[in-house]
């Protein structure tokens, strides 16, 4: 089953992921990583997210950034994020 990995840089996700990656070849199809720290800390991720071979790997600001690559690339159906975007708006 293929997953796409979603996290932030306030741990260690990336470096989780990229284990993740190296165990788990060609079942991840991409790695996003919300910036939520300093610039020093996304740096660092930045540079863990880079030794990633072979998966797409970002550093993302927000998750709509990674939806939008997601679906650019074919990785999500934008009509269900949409509604899914919607029912969470809708339940707030």
């Amino acid at each position: 089953m293929p997953f796409i990995l979603i996290g932030d840089s306030g741990e260690k996700d990336a470096s989780i992921y990229q284990t993740l990656c190296q165990s788990f070849p060609g079942r991840i199809k991409a790695v996003y990583i919300r910036d939520v720290r300093s610039r020093k800390r996304a740096e660092k991720t930045q540079a863990i997210l880079d030794r990633i071979e072979g998966v797409p790997s970002l550093l993302v600001q927000s998750y709509e950034e990674a939806a939008t690559h997601a679906i650019a690339n074919k990785l999500l159906n934008a009509s269900i994020f949409e509604q899914l975007t919607q029912e969470t708006v809708s339940s707030l």
